[in-house]
Order: C-alpha cells, then sequence, then structure tokens
C-alpha cells in the first residue's frame, strides 16, 4: 500500500488515468513536506550518479540530462519509458522518424511525447569520417572525409528523445531540485550527438569530444580571454597534445578551467591570438 501511495504521489492527477480523465476532486495523497523529502533524496542520488557518468552536457549557463539521466530518476520512482510507435518521416528531400513513447508505471502510461529527428539536422546529415593511422605505440585519429548518418542511428535518436519527453513530463520537477535545465539534452541539437559522432576508441572506454563540443571549448576559452597558445598549454597539462584528442571525462572539468580564466605570471605579455583552436 506504501509503494502505491508513493506512486500517485509522483504522477499528475489527470493523467493517472488512462485517457486523462478522472473522477473527484483532486487531493493530497502524502504531505508536501513528505513528497519533497523523497525527492530531495532521489535529487541527491540523481546527482552524484550522473556526475560519474558523465550524463549531463552543459549549455550556455545551464546543464542538461542525458537520456540516461531521466531514465535513471524514473527507475528510483518505478516508471519506464515505452515505445508506442516509430514511423519513417518525409518533408520533400529531408528523410527521418518520428517516434512516440509513453511513460509506463504498474502497466499505466501517465505521460507521453513525441519527438522526431531528420537528416537535415545539423550532425544527423553528414558527419566527419574518421580512421586511426599510424604505427601501433602511436596511433592518432585522423579525419579522412564524411559520411552519411546512417538511417538506423536517426530511428534510435527519435526515440531516445520521445523517451526522455516523456519523462520530462512526469519528473522534470525533480530534476530541477537536482540543479538541472529541464529540457534533456538530446533536444538541444548540435550538443549531444557524441552517441552518433564518435569513432571507436582503442586503448581504453574513453570516447573523444564531438565536433560541437570541440567549438565549444573553443568559444569558453576565448570568451575568457585565453590565448590560443594558452590553451595549447592548458590541453598539454591534461596529457593532450591536440583538441582532438579530449576526451569526454576529461571535457567538463577542462571547460570548467577555461571559464574560470587563463593563468598567467604577473606581468606577462599575452600574445595576440590567432583563429583556430589547437
Amino acid at each position: 500500500m506504501e509503494n502505491e501511495t508513493r506512486e500517485l504521489a509522483v504522477m499528475p492527477a489527470e493523467v493517472a488515468t488512462p485517457g486523462g480523465s478522472f473522477s473527484g476532486a483532486l487531493s493530497l495523497t502524502r504531505t508536501p513536506e513528505a513528497i519533497l523529502a523523497d525527492a530531495s533524496r532521489a535529487a541527491k542520488a540523481l546527482m552524484a550518479v550522473v556526475r560519474r557518468n558523465g550524463w549531463e552536457i552543459k549549455i550556455g549557463k545551464g546543464k542538461h540530462l542525458k537520456a540516461e539521466g531521466w531514465q535513471m530518476v524514473g527507475g528510483f520512482y518505478g516508471v519506464t519509458a515505452r515505445t508506442r510507435t516509430v514511423r519513417p518521416i518525409n518533408f520533400g528531400e529531408v528523410h527521418g522518424f518520428e517516434a512516440t513513447v509513453d511513460a509506463v508505471s504498474n502497466g499505466n502510461v501517465i505521460g507521453s511525447a513525441t519527438a522526431i529527428c531528420l537528416n537535415d539536422e545539423e550532425n544527423w546529415g553528414v558527419r566527419p569520417k574518421y580512421e586511426w593511422q599510424g604505427p601501433d605505440d602511436d596511433r592518432k585519429r585522423v579525419k579522412v572525409g564524411e559520411e552519411k548518418v546512417p538511417m538506423n542511428q536517426l530511428c534510435s535518436m527519435a526515440q531516445t528523445r520521445a523517451g526522455a519527453k516523456a519523462l520530462r513530463a512526469v519528473f522534470s520537477w525533480v530534476v530541477a531540485l537536482a540543479g538541472y535545465q529541464p529540457t534533456p539534452a538530446e533536444e538541444m541539437t548540435g550538443f549531444d550527438q557524441s552517441a552518433a559522432q564518435s569513432p571507436p576508441q582503442q586503448g581504453g572506454p574513453a570516447r573523444i569530444i564531438s565536433d560541437p563540443q570541440r567549438k565549444r571549448m573553443y568559444a569558453i576559452g576565448k570568451k575568457a580571454g585565453w590565448t590560443d597558445d594558452e590553451m595549447k598549454k592548458l590541453l598539454a597539462r591534461y596529457g593532450f597534445a591536440h583538441s582532438t584528442e579530449v576526451t569526454i571525462d576529461k571535457y567538463e572539468e577542462i571547460c570548467t578551467k577555461l571559464e574560470q580564466g587563463t593563468e598567467r605570471e604577473p606581468g606577462e605579455d599575452r600574445p595576440s591570438p590567432i583563429s583556430g583552436l589547437p
């Protein structure tokens, strides 16, 4: 009975019944203090796991949860995302997929969302193609051209976006308590495309940041007054000779360091900046 009460407490009354209809007046099933106490514990646990696994994307001044984070907060309350429909869509020469996903609790649909992914979006039409080149002890990731993004990845992203949106409809208030923006990262086109862009890595599980993330990192540094030479030195301290080597696990840390401003000796002259991230 306790579990049933807890589940009812997290879902809007107007969608607790399939079809959106309900009878009777709205009333509290638990005290607001008890609900907030549970949500605060969920938010604290969410933050710890998200930070450890890199399931957030910083865009501007806000941080956005990736789909894995939304799935986790749903799991805290026994809510899962279930795909209802997926269909191909076409707008002239533009192609992609539309997906509808339900947020489900105990077999009941408590939220739904529809999202699309199209091949005219940045990074979802064509993407850089990379190859590993060089001797085994000094292999480097080299861009060799471009390739079309496979349609199955567009289909997958449409479902991922819809799933995160469906969970957002139910749990955005919990995510906000954790300090995150209510818009899922996958909806922020151009910032979280690493799943479609990052080539397979060798020598470990670390993944390389995407080109949009490199551009963001460069923009942060320039806004904070870093020169290209200073950024090179900063990357070298993290073990990276070039920005194309920066890994996901160090990305946010480097961006934070860039935001804090460059470290220079007193009286040191700043060299003139040159274009292009090292």
